[in-house]
């Protein structure tokens, strides 16, 4: 143990003493993982999960847009159902990039992949439901209308507001190296 004169403590461990001695091969400290291995089970697992998603997603996606004139889907909002399932598509997308060694660029694919797809998909059903709820909650009786060009800027809005707060770069501006 040793004292700075800035009054912090500090410990000053050999790297061959006893407390690292049986916890690590060869003497060296680990380097730091936060993803996982690509060639373990569960990682495959994860990769497989995620693609019989992504493909169902897809195909909801396809019907969705073949069918967009439809009574149904068209009641439904084709363009924002395919808002949030592009959303989810981009919450999912970002499983592979946890798959690995992590590298500042996976770092920030990770954190934007999350947010937007988050905020996309959210926002979007959020905005839907909110159109119903203004329609219908109109007490004057009066015709009110709100376009998707109205909403399609509130979902803008939600993303760009919920983006990744910027604390992957330094003071100078340059990406900080892990």
């Amino acid at each position: 143990i040793h004292y700075n004169t800035s009054d912090t403590l500090e410990f000053r461990v050999p790297l061959d003493s006893v407390i690292f001695g049986p916890k690590f091969k060869a003497g060296t400290i680990p380097l730091d993982r936060f993803g996982m291995p690509q060639g373990e089970g569960i990682g495959l697992a994860i990769v497989l999960i995620t693609a019989l998603f992504q493909l169902i997603l897809l195909g909801s996606l396809a019907i969705v847009i073949s069918y967009r004139k439809d009574l149904l889907i068209h009641a439904s909002s084709p363009l924002f159902l395919s808002f949030i399932l592009l959303g989810i598509i981009m919450l999912l997308t970002s499983n592979y990039v946890w798959l690995g060694d992590q590298t500042t660029g996976t770092c920030i694919a990770q954190k934007y992949l999350l947010y937007v797809g988050f905020a996309l998909a959210f926002g979007a059903l959020l905005v839907k439901n909110w159109r119903i709820y203004a329609l219908f909650n109109d007490s004057s009786m009066q015709v009110i209308r709100i376009t998707n060009t109205q909403l399609v800027g509130y979902v803008a809005a939600i993303v760009s507001a919920l983006l990744p707060p910027d604390k992957l770069r330094g003071e100078s501006g340059k990406t900080r190296q892990r």
